[in-house]
């Protein structure tokens, strides 16, 4: 019959083989002949605690204990029994009762350093963690919780020095690849992060947060797709992971898959209920979906649930701007300013877009800070994938043609394609080869169809990765690639980040500077960036002669008449009007535009409805000046052709200050009435300058806000004034250069060339002023 001794060594030998059965029985065979073997009880505590049974444990470790007071190991033991059923309070008494019996016990100071972690006291955590490190140097767990303090604390690289070292120990340890995987991904090294997670994941593959986090990363890494595959995996890994369902319902909403991200969200949502950035996202889809009172709730939810979220803070600014909720507008700002201030200072993500920059009514310079933030977030981003991907310069056109590539997620019923469609189809194909890469999803609209014919290649990359695409323009060869969305939604700046074409041009679709160092030239004109405007911009600016905006010289509009009554506007009022989106709308024009209809009585203003919410309100600021609320009259989006019918029942255009109208300006010009604006300093607050130069109607330029007050209110009162500029417009829109498609493509064709030839001359990026051959300056 075998010893006491024989059975204990046979019961640990059993353990250390995890033959857990074997373990036990020689355990019960050892307490058949010692019924107080403490260490027999100890080892059933460690098979209760391996089996995932920490009361079961708790037991045998506290038997363990009275029976041997003095052993630091059992005392370690009961206060991991402790930990596993959440009861930190007594696991910080018991590992300290360890370490008081055996100070020199690693493993008890690396214990109390966790429980003190999970409590958030990560200072304490971290000098025990660097005790357990002093006693065992080679403690690879050691190493791994002191980088996850460190990380705490925001000391990234100390925290990858910690898990690299318990990498070097360890080599198969998943957790530490995982957690050094999080380190890179937030110093913006995601090829270095994603190595790492798919690292952990050949070691432990059923490790849920290694496939969120990989997920994550291929997401910032521009492939939604396999983004959304590794969230899922996630999920299906551990169901109830609500972060997992966040992210995921992201990478769906950009992949324009709302009905699926909404459900992730909501799952997300349930699963924790104060989960702001589900809130954020969930805001972020129904603003999309112009579902903005929803959005605002959603927004408001993410700021209740954490009041500290810039993010949510910008986000609710925007969506109120949308709604013409002005309450504190200029307090919200300014608290936004600050924000922005302080990111940039420290180098972190911008919580507001550039896009909103431009909207707000920013100086140039705040906008130009605001991109350059986010030109240096995209490089961080991409920065792994642009050393892996060194793109080969295309071939010189030599007697071939130059390569143009279009890239845009707007080749569809859009307002950038109203203006622009003609474009593609007038390009000289002796001359040039023109792609078109579509990032955005095809609504089978006749403007789709009109881009996919013109072009010679209609590349659609929807839902393909920055790399992806990236690689399809280099492997096509383009010389000139022309970005048509910015910082836009739908926008992937990262393509262009990526360098896939040696010269890369900002046009049209975003009305302000990049901000960054990949993108070479900005097509503009002289009174959009005049010269001393100059240094807003990071591109180098490339003038037009006449306005920088295509306009399409065909546009139809509906023979069919519309009655006043129709349009819901009285019979014998004059109609000033404005149809630009609400967010461009501000307290300083409307109560421009409401002391004009205080001065003429018979006027009314007529808008396009943004929502019930944005007529309320904007009813509401009308009352507020005195002007009577059924003074506004809003109007419903209609067809193109239609909207150009209708707009022919208003007498003047009244255009917005910091952002003006762009599209709706050309509409209003090519319907045949006059639109009366007032320039800022800002790109985006001078376009309608630019149409109305070009179109040869300086006159209804405003040298500033009183004047443009003055000049609508004579002009109503004026009706043969107004009558005689609606003539000149009439005679000239067919006769000025604005709607003169074809020129204006030669026009742009030899801002390409002049670029393409400085790039083979080696010159630098340059301005470039455009100047048409003689014959065209004579109006031959």
């Amino acid at each position: 019959m075998a010893s006491q001794s024989e059975w204990a060594a046979a019961a640990w030998q059993h353990y250390q083989r995890g033959e857990a059965p074997q373990a036990e029985q020689a355990c019960w065979r050892m307490l058949s002949l010692e019924p107080l073997n403490a260490e027999a009880v100890y080892l059933l505590g460690l098979l209760a605690l391996d089996a995932g049974q920490p009361a079961r444990a708790l037991l045998h470790f506290h038997h363990a204990t009275l029976l041997r007071p003095a052993q630091a190991g059992y005392h370690h033991a009961l206060g991991a029994a402790y930990q596993a059923l959440g009861r930190p309070i007594e696991a910080k008494t018991s590992f300290q009762e360890a370490i008081r019996l055996a100070p020199g016990l690693a493993a008890a100071h690396q214990a109390l350093g966790g429980a003190l972690l999970d409590e958030g006291d990560v200072e304490a955590a971290t000098a025990c963690f660097r005790q357990a490190l002093a006693f065992q140097p080679n403690y690879e767990k050691a190493h791994l919780n002191l980088g996850r303090a460190l990380h705490a604390r925001g000391d990234l690289e100390g925290a990858a020095r910690c898990y690299r070292e318990a990498v070097r120990l360890k080599p198969d340890y998943a957790i530490a690849h995982n957690n050094l995987g999080a380190v890179y991904q937030s110093q913006n090294r995601p090829a270095e992060a994603e190595s790492h997670f798919r690292e952990a994941l050949r070691l432990q593959p059923t490790y849920p947060e290694a496939h969120f986090n990989l997920g994550i990363t291929l997401q910032a890494r521009g492939d939604p797709a396999a983004g959304a595959a590794s969230l899922a995996e996630a999920i299906r890994l551990r169901p109830d992971y609500p972060r997992a369902h966040q992210q995921l319902g992201r990478a769906l909403a950009s992949l324009g898959r709302g009905d699926a991200a909404y459900a992730s969200y909501q799952e997300a949502l349930r699963l924790k209920p104060d989960l702001a950035e589900a809130y954020l996202d969930l805001g972020s889809l129904f603003l999309e979906q112009c579902m903005r009172e929803k959005a605002r709730a959603a927004f408001e939810k993410a700021l209740a649930a954490r009041p500290d979220f810039p993010e949510a803070r910008a986000c609710l600014a925007n969506v109120r701007a949308w709604l013409c909720d002005w309450t504190n507008r200029e307090a919200e700002l300014d608290q936004l300013w600050q924000e922005t201030e302080r990111a940039l200072a420290e180098g972190r993500p911008l919580a507001v877009t550039p896009f909103q920059a431009l909207t707000s009514g920013w100086s140039g310079e705040r906008q130009l800070a605001v991109a350059r933030g986010h030109a240096e977030h995209v490089l961080r981003e991409v920065r792994g994938l642009r050393e892996t991907l060194p793109f080969t310069p295309p071939a010189p056109p030599g007697p071939g043609r130059l390569r143009l590539g279009y890239l845009s997620a707007d080749f569809h019923a859009h307002a950038t394609l109203h203006l622009m469609q003609g474009l593609f189809g007038l390009h000289d194909r002796q001359r040039f080869e023109v792609f078109a890469y579509s990032l955005g999803p095809d609504d089978r609209s006749p403007y789709r169809q009109r881009v996919a014919q013109d072009c010679e290649h209609f590349v659609d990359v929807h839902g393909a990765s920055v790399a992806d695409v990236a690689r399809r323009i280099n492997a096509d060869g383009i010389h000139l690639l022309i970005d048509l969305k910015g910082y836009t939604g739908g926008g992937r700046p990262g393509v262009l980040a990526l360098r896939p074409a040696p010269i890369q041009v900002n046009y049209l679709g975003y009305p302000g500077t990049m901000g960054a160092g990949f993108i070479d030239y900005l097509i503009s004109d002289r009174v959009i960036t005049p010269p001393e405007a100059a240094g807003l911009y990071t591109e180098r600016l490339v003038l037009l002669p006449h306005s920088y905006q295509v306009n399409d010289h065909q546009q139809p509009i509906a023979p069919t008449p519309v009655s006043r009554t129709a349009a819901g506007l009285p019979e014998r009022a004059f109609v000033f009007c404005c149809f630009n989106n609400s967010y461009k709308m501000e307290p300083m024009i409307f109560g421009t535009w409401m002391r004009i209809l205080s001065q003429v009585p018979d006027s009314v203003l007529w808008l396009l409805s943004c929502g019930e919410t944005s007529e309320r309100n904007l009813r509401r600021e009308a009352a507020a000046c005195g002007v009577p609320a059924d003074r506004l009259r809003f109007t419903p989006h209609l067809p193109k052709p239609e909207h150009l019918a209708r707009l022919r029942l208003a007498h003047l255009f009244l255009d917005t200050y910091f952002v003006n109208a762009h599209t709706t300006a050309s509409d209003a010009l090519w319907a045949g009435v006059p639109v009366l604006t007032c320039p800022g300093s800002t790109f985006v607050s001078r376009v309608a300058a630019s149409l109305l130069t070009a179109v040869g109607m300086p006159e209804l330029i405003a040298a500033d806000l009183s004047q443009y007050e003055r000049l609508a209110v004579d002009l109503a009162r004026r009706p043969d004034d107004l009558a005689r500029l609606r003539r000149k417009l009439a005679g000239q829109r067919t006769t000025q250069p604005l709607f003169d498609t074809p020129r204006f493509v030669r026009n742009l064709e030899r801002a390409y060339q002049t670029m393409w030839e400085a790039h083979l001359a080696g010159e630098r990026p340059r301005v470039i002023v455009v100047t048409e051959p003689p014959e065209k300056e004579a109006g031959k």
